[in-house]
């Protein structure tokens, strides 16, 4: 049978078409037309043995195939092999056969891989080339999120984050000097709003293929993915972020915030008008994200509206308390100004009484002065006068014959004379 009477059949997990005969149910009304061909799981290849998880149970393929007319299927099955995961190599390559589904390591697998961390040149070889098919860039974050839960073996986790940090440090998107800078924790480097919106504004070519060049393989049609530039920036960004959430030890609510700034803002930027928000807003998947973003921003509301209360009532207490200062400032002022004038005014009056008391002084000193100058001369007089007369009576006395009346009369006189003295100085 040739291939246009095949049916093309497009596994989602590879992205592999393969042509298969349709499969008929022999009954008389049957038609050949076949209407819908549906594939249910994927058979992996040889190359790709080792991304089977060693804790998942035996998968099957199923492929269902419809008719026209009555719609019964007919359904294919094959086992496939359970494989040990026992080398970092092996995990890491069944890491990338997730295609960016949530990844897990339970401990007998961290205890198998742990002696063996070291990745050879040919195992590296094989890793590099299922990074480049990883064209959306969705393995490194899941891997860097399953380090985050494993416990006791720093060997494997230091192992798993340097393999990360060299995807990333190869990947085009990140290919800015900064971001290097960043990625690499060196000093003087943006910070991470800074590397995501650096990220998140690089320009990304979209590499679109058509069916012309898609690659043939033992009759089975290889269908090249084509790279949706907005879901790898997407992709970039928030493994940028949770590798700074681990390399700078960062909170959640500083991730947030720097998601929020960097990549979520911008993007909600774009809708302009209430139809737009609404349609965004209604075709949210990852309810959980959005519900712990917007929980955390509920939480810092709520503690900003508390802040802002109690903000509140202490900024109407000091108002009270600023108040009440203006008025007792006020009556210190009113106090002080009339403290001056007080000041003022006595010092006006002390001035004046005290140039009054100056010129009282300085007249009564002049008194006083003109006082004892006349008492001075009085005195001198006064003595003067009382030795001329005690001479005359002493010279009254010393002669041949003593005149003594002569000297009693001296004296008596210089004794009323010295009394009257002597009453005039009591006297004052």
């Amino acid at each position: 049978m040739n291939d246009e009477k095949k049916i093309p059949v497009t596994y989602k997990l590879s992205g592999i078409q393969r042509l298969i005969d349709p499969v008929r149910q022999h009954t008389p009304r049957e038609t050949a037309t076949l209407v819908s061909v549906t594939a249910k799981a994927y058979v992996a290849p040889a190359s790709e043995e080792n991304l089977i998880k060693n804790d998942q149970p035996a998968n099957q393929e199923v492929a269902e195939v419809g008719s026209a007319t009555n719609g019964e299927t007919v359904q294919r099955t094959k086992t496939k092999a359970k494989h040990e995961i026992a080398t970092l190599e092996q995990f890491i390559a069944y890491a990338y056969g997730r295609k960016g589904h949530p990844l897990s390591v339970k401990p007998k697998v961290l205890q198998d891989i742990s002696p063996n961390t070291f990745i050879p040149v040919e195992g590296m070889v094989a890793l590099q080339r299922l990074t480049l098919a990883d064209k959306q860039f969705c393995v490194p974050r899941q891997i860097l999120l399953a380090t985050r839960d494993i416990d006791g073996y720093p060997m494997v986790k230091e192992a798993l984050r340097a393999f990360v940090q060299n995807v990333m440090l190869c990947q085009p998107i990140f290919k800015n000097a900064k971001v290097q800078a960043a990625i690499r924790n060196l000093p003087d480097t943006p910070t991470i709003t800074a590397a995501l919106r650096f990220v998140m504004t690089e320009a990304v070519e979209k590499d679109e293929q058509d069916d012309k060049d898609s690659e043939r393989k033992d009759g089975e049609k290889f269908t090249k993915k084509i790279i949706d530039p907005d879901e790898l920036r997407m992709n970039a960004a928030n493994c940028l972020a949770v590798w700074f959430s681990i390399s700078r030890h960062l909170s959640l609510e500083e991730v947030t915030e720097a998601l929020n700034e960097a990549v979520w803002g911008p993007a909600a930027r774009i809708a302009e008008h209430d139809s737009a928000k609404l349609r965004a807003l209604t075709s949210i998947e990852n309810a959980i994200g959005v519900g712990l973003a917007c929980e955390q921003y509920k939480r810092r509301t709520v503690a900003h509206a508390t802040e802002a209360v109690r903000a509140s009532a202490e900024a109407n207490g000091l108002r009270a308390s600023l108040a009440e200062a203006q008025l007792q400032l006020e009556r210190t002022n009113s106090e002080l100004h009339e403290s001056i004038a007080a000041l003022e005014t006595l010092r006006t009056k002390t001035a004046l009484e005290q140039a009054a008391m100056h010129l009282a002084n300085e007249t009564q000193a002049a008194h006083l002065r003109d006082d004892l100058e006349q008492l001075r001369s009085r005195l001198l007089r006064r003595l003067v006068t009382d030795v001329d007369m005690l001479g005359v009576g002493l010279s009254a006395v010393q002669t041949s014959e003593p005149r003594i009346h002569v000297i009693r009369d001296r004296v008596e006189r210089v004794i009323d004379t010295l009394q009257a003295e002597i009453n005039k100085l009591r006297e004052g």
